[in-house]
């Protein structure tokens, strides 16, 4: 199936596109959290912890279920609080999915669409169920949706998992219909920008934004919410030229190439189209790049594989975005022999890292560069783009809730290790110090050094690199063979992989930091980073720990 024409993709949505979709997403979160709110509350008595007395059969199992994923919400809460913030979670969730799924079938990804309903009445894809597995046609419209989701969930687990606490119940079939014929609301050419999911994971919080604006110092359920702003597209470019490519060019001795500032109009530098046709490299694409008045050293690569980016607070991808624009015209010219259409997934693969403390927008960072991947290799030719592991990871307190799989650490770590001991200390730093994300300094609690002397512990490669990251990619390998898909499980397996990226170099930092002010950083945060940290300001702060 053949993707768009990369002059068919915008970059940005204009100020009234965005006002319009503001509408849109108000209207979708309404519509998907009184659905969810109602169906919790009167099919499974959810509104009490303490319900569901008469429930019988495959409800109370269900209602089972869902105590224990409102129970993960925040064990200090209230129950009424958690299951607030539980309907927030399936709400956002379930928008992120119709979205993306939208996102797919305008680009041609999807062969039957799951949320455009023809004259008939009901989507293609529930269409065909109906033919082939004689199901009604309310039934087909949400198994279409469920089997979509099931099938991309082997490529964006993190959006797509239906094993997910978030994943319990579906809208029903008449909210279903009413958000699917809201998408339509928006016109096809928005839903192929570039930054409309960004957009999207925005407004859908703006409410709670709008409330925290106020507020001096943020408490740590605060922090997600407060920080849901979208940076600029021309500051994403502008910070990127700086760093990304001008890496790049004093790498590769082409300082000299950067074009002088008084060559672009400020419009021109805005708008420049990041089209290989329009962008063939570097200093075509990157428009905000700034001469340095003397040589600058970079570090030296000998394959574009090598550069490693990391946004420590990626919110839906931006930063990240950019950069693949960036890395692909690095690929071209350093590695000419490959097909440009297996250049996409070797970045996902190697290059670009993120990490957010907010699961909406990690799932939102992870589709976008699955869709901005698949699109790009579509458009040189290539058919069947496989999905690489895509490293974006959620710092969320609750991935370090794996008290049911403990068990699972003492066989691999033993128990009463010092190994164990520490990365005991570790769970319980990030469980205590709740909007922490990716400042928890793994390195200084679990030093290089003292993980050589644990040889013993794992299947070390004599060959292979004797640190900190090696040992955690083998003890997170090791997990992910012993175990399954309990909610705790799902939760270590996620945590030793946020240890994994924590703990990797990276050539380059991007990022728009959190918190706002440093007065606003959480009391538990500021008292970890005095602590931890030699600098306290939130830029430096987050640079040591990118």
């Amino acid at each position: 199936m053949s993707g768009q024409s990369s002059l068919e993709t915008k970059a940005q949505l204009d100020k009234s596109e965005r006002e319009h979709l503001e509408d849109v997403v108000t209207n979708l979160r309404e519509t998907v959290e009184a659905d969810i709110r109602y169906q919790l509350e009167y099919t499974y008595e959810l509104d009490h912890e303490n319900g569901g007395q008469d429930l019988a059969g495959e409800e109370a199992e269900t209602r089972t279920e869902l105590v224990k994923a409102v129970e993960r919400e925040d064990g200090d809460k209230s129950w009424e609080d958690k299951f607030e913030q539980y309907v927030m979670g399936v709400g956002y969730t379930v928008v992120n999915r119709l979205t993306a799924l939208r996102c797919m079938e305008v680009r041609g990804f999807i062969d039957r669409p799951v949320t455009q309903f023809g004259d008939s009445g009901t989507t293609p894809a529930a269409e065909k169920l109906e033919n082939e597995q004689y199901l009604s046609p309310d039934e087909a419209k949400i198994q279409a949706y469920d089997e979509a989701c099931r099938r991309l969930a082997d490529e964006i687990e993190i959006l797509f998992d239906l094993k997910s606490p978030y994943s319990i119940v579906d809208p029903d079939v008449d909210a279903f219909e009413d958000l699917c014929q809201q998408l339509d609301d928006v016109p096809t050419e928005v839903w192929r920008a570039d930054d409309v999911l960004g957009w999207v994971y925005e407004y859908y919080n703006r409410p709670l934004v709008e409330a925290l604006d106020a507020k001096n110092t943020l408490e740590p359920d605060d922090v997600g919410p407060a920080n849901q702003f979208y940076t600029p597209h021309w500051v994403v470019r502008m910070l990127a030229d700086n760093s990304l490519g001008k890496l790049y060019l004093e790498a590769t001795g082409q300082e000299s190439s950067v074009p002088g500032s008084e060559s672009l109009s400020v419009e021109e530098r805005k708008n420049r189209l990041v089209t290989p046709e329009e962008s063939p490299d570097i200093p075509n694409l990157s428009t905000y790049l700034i001469p340095d008045d003397e040589p600058q050293d970079a570090p030296s690569f000998d394959d574009p594989s090598e550069i490693r980016v990391i946004d420590p607070a990626c919110g839906s991808g931006h930063f990240l975005l950019y950069a693949f624009d960036i890395l692909e015209r690095i690929w071209w010219a350093e590695r000419p022999d490959l097909d440009r259409g297996e250049i996409p997934a070797k970045i996902l693969e190697h290059n670009l890292y993120g990490v957010d403390i907010d699961l909406r927008s990690c799932q939102l960072a992870a589709f976008n560069l699955y869709l901005k991947a698949r699109t790009r290799a579509e458009e040189e030719g290539i058919g069947d783009f496989e999905m690489p592991n895509v490293n974006i990871v959620c710092a969320d307190a609750r991935v370090a809730e794996v008290e049911e799989a403990i068990e699972v650490l003492d066989q691999i770590t033993g128990e009463g290790t010092r190994v164990r001991e520490a990365l005991d200390e570790i769970i319980t730093e990030f469980q205590t110090t709740e909007a922490l994300g990716s400042l928890l300094d793994v390195q200084g609690m679990l030093s290089d050094e003292f993980m050589q002397e644990q040889t013993d512990l794992m299947r070390w490669n004599e060959d292979g690199p004797h640190t900190l990251n090696a040992f955690l990619k083998q003890l997170e390998e090791a997990v992910e063979e012993r175990t399954s898909d309990t909610f705790g499980e799902q939760d270590l397996r996620s945590f030793l992989n946020l240890l994994v990226v924590l703990t990797q170099d990276y050539d380059v930092a991007l990022m728009n930091p959190p918190y706002g002010s440093g007065g606003r950083m959480p009391d538990g945060v500021q008292e970890y980073v005095d602590e931890h940290y030699k600098y306290t300001t939130e830029y430096s702060v987050h640079h040591k720990a990118g």
